[in-house]
């Protein structure tokens, strides 16, 4: 698997896991991170590559770092230490 194939499904995986954690839909992440809709699922399901300036994005609508989107299994890390 090529690398940036990795990545983009370390991103997916991530953002796809906080925005369930936060119980809101693509649309208001769309929202609360000022992109379009549709391309928030198209990164959620590793379609496409983002820029850092649309991770940081994602991380600010997510209330997130954006190392945490890009770390391996970030959001399961923070569920636990919630508990």
């Amino acid at each position: 698997m090529k690398s940036e194939q990795v990545v983009r499904d370390l991103i997916a995986k991530n953002v796809r896991g906080f925005r369930e954690q936060l119980g809101v839909s693509q649309e208001k992440l769309a929202e609360y991170a000022d992109l379009h809709r549709t391309f928030v699922g198209f990164i959620e399901r590793a379609e496409r590559s983002i820029t850092v300036h649309t991770l940081f994005k994602l991380a600010k609508g997510l209330s997130v770092t954006a190392a945490d989107l890009v770390t391996k299994d970030s959001y399961l890390t923070k569920i636990i230490a919630k508990k």
